[in-house]
């Protein structure tokens, strides 16, 4: 499943990819519930790179399906449980045009585009933001299937006193600040636990989106480093922040 973040790896940067004598192309194809999600960690294995993603609203009615029967297994049928319907999502784009290697910024904002498009629901925007290109939610299906601006959590502004913390300490203290700013729960979920127990970071923050504050720490503890902040469905709904690395090596040619 899974905004995405580029940073420098494995001879790629954040503008241009790499000259291949071969001319490759990139190929993302997806079945899943959070299509863009799933798309962005196929970029991350085909490139190498983090790309980092940020879930948007699920309100409409359209946007939502009911799979109670389907999972529940003790017999009940409240509450009922209640996902994103998502579906297939297929993207493909040249890495070399005319034996010139496309900009990574390019054929971010090319799949991001082909979304948007798509009308799967939700719409988002590639924002670069501390060096970093992540894809954030801009807009939403409301409860009557119109479109409404729509932000994420971590676009909040927050404070943080400069110290020295460990990765865990900083996840969890970003998730508990943006959390008190948004009135939305931003609970910390999955992440590699030894790395973030054992690396620390020094941080600071005045007035500086989550985002940023969780970037720029993460680029300090291992840059490798990528997030997904997956939200369940409804107004307010809680989300869980995510975080994981991505493998440096590069896929081989298809």
């Amino acid at each position: 499943m899974a905004i995405v973040a580029i940073f420098a790896s494995a001879g790629l940067t954040s503008t241009a990819l790499v000259q291949d004598a071969v001319p490759r192309r990139l190929v993302v194809d997806v079945d899943d519930p959070r299509p863009l999600s799933a798309a962005a960690r196929q970029l991350e294995r085909q490139l190498g790179l983090a790309v980092t993603y940020e879930d948007g609203s699920y309100v409409a009615p359209s946007d939502i399906v009911d799979v109670t029967e389907q999972v529940r297994r003790d017999g009940r049928t409240e509450p009922r449980v209640l996902v994103m319907r998502g579906g297939p999502f297929t993207f493909e784009s040249a890495l070399t045009v005319n034996g010139a290697p496309v900009g990574i910024r390019q054929v971010l904002d090319r799949l991001v585009a082909t979304w948007n498009h798509s009308g799967m629901g939700g719409e988002f925007a590639v924002a670069d933001v501390g060096g970093g290109l992540h894809v954030v939610p801009t807009a939403r299906r409301g409860v009557t299937g119109e479109r409404e601006p729509y932000t994420s959590p971590l676009s909040a502004p927050i404070d943080m006193p400069t110290g020295e913390r460990t990765g865990l300490d900083i996840v969890t203290a970003i998730a508990r600040l943006v959390s008190e700013q948004t009135g939305r729960t931003i609970w910390v979920g999955m992440m590699p636990t030894n790395l973030m127990l054992q690396k620390s970071a020094t941080v600071e923050a005045r007035n500086e989106s989550g985002r940023s504050v969780l970037w720029r720490a993460l680029q300090q503890l291992h840059p490798s480093l990528s997030w997904q902040l997956l939200c369940s469905v409804g107004e307010q709904a809680d989300c869980a922040l995510n975080i994981h690395a991505v493998p440096r090596e590069i896929a081989p040619r298809p």
